[in-house]
């Protein structure tokens, strides 16, 4: 009877630790980095009044914190911050305009969640009511995605192309990839990505939709401090904090995150050189270089996957700026 019991037991136990793989709990201590973007996102003030039309891009960690009851269920708290970069749209911005600035979003509450391990729902509470967040149970190849939060106004068009595991930190995960059929085609084939155990590759709200003025982009996910997403080498740093001297002189960077080598243009004084520094985000200084030129190429291929500070000086001026390594 002992021994059956101990069956039993480690039957629910191990039905449990799989169901909860659908997507993470609390008690994993889950985090996860997500990249936005989006045109008309943003303004400033100028030295004539306000300053907008700029692609504004904001670095958002995510993470629970707190529970809360709403009509007699149980729900969790997700909260995030932000490290925002705007950079004017339409080239030159009017005069008294900055042509980039930095900002930070303070923590918020990012989403109202629970999950049902069991049925493989995952729901999210918004405007009083509830709304389903991930079906994993009715992902299926060859079908439509399931009508979830983020997809409710494609239900006829986005469409389940392929499902494969991946392994990541040494467990395998399903992973579905997502594009659009129409007229019997399918289109933009693999767009995004559904991962069991972690959520949507443009981050767990984004609506599943082509990018236009808008960019999405899940960075990183770890769990109880273990990175999972995209790798174990992936610098997922939850101490992410830019504190940046607003300034009017021009700069600009490209590409945002990057994988080999960055460029840099900026209007700064070539009167006297100006020193760059590439910094952890714990402000450990690992390239440091001065330049006399206003468009300056570093190779960053040797550097871990991550977050980094770009730091410009000259003369009295100090710009920071976020960056990606991929």
């Amino acid at each position: 009877m002992k021994k059956f019991r101990l069956i039993i037991i480690g039957l629910m136990f191990s039905a449990t630790i799989s169901a909860q793989m659908n997507f993470p709990s609390p008690a994993d201590n889950p985090f996860w980095t997500e990249l936005h973007g989006m045109l008309w996102a943003c303004s400033t003030a100028g030295d004539y009044g306000t300053c907008d039309g700029y692609y504004c891009q904001c670095t958002t960690p995510i993470y629970y914190k707190t529970d809360t009851i709403i009509n007699g269920t149980n729900y969790n708290r997700l909260y995030s911050r932000g490290v925002c970069n705007a950079i004017h749209a339409g080239g030159q911005p009017p005069e008294g305009c900055p042509f980039t600035f930095n900002y930070n979003n303070p923590e918020s509450l990012y989403a109202i969640v629970r999950q049902d391990t069991l049925d493989k729902m995952v729901y999210i509470y918004e405007d009083n009511q509830e709304s389903i967040l991930y079906d994993f149970k009715n992902i299926i190849v060859g079908s439509y995605y399931p009508i979830t939060y983020n997809n409710s106004n494609m239900q006829d068009s986005l469409y389940v192309v392929s499902e494969d595991s991946i392994l990541l930190n040494n467990v395998y995960h399903k992973k579905w990839e997502l594009g659009f059929k129409e007229n019997g085609n399918i289109f933009n084939q693999g767009f995004v990505s559904i991962i069991e155990g972690i959520g949507s590759t443009f981050g767990i709200k984004s609506l599943l939709t082509i990018p236009f003025e808008n960019s999405d982009q899940l960075i990183c996910f770890s769990n109880n401090n273990n990175v999972i997403y995209p790798d174990s080498t992936f610098n997922c740093d939850k101490t992410l904090s830019i504190n940046t001297t607003p300034v009017s002189n021009d700069i600009n960077i490209f590409p945002n995150p990057v994988v080999d080598y960055l460029t840099i243009n900026t209007n700064l004084s070539s009167n006297n050189k100006s020193t760059i520094s590439i910094m952890t985000t714990t402000g450990q200084e690992i390239i440091k270089k001065e330049v006399s030129e206003n468009e300056i190429k570093l190779n960053l291929s040797s550097l871990a996957k991550g977050f980094y500070i770009l730091q410009i000086k000259n003369e009295n001026i100090i710009i920071s700026k976020k960056i990606i390594k991929q």
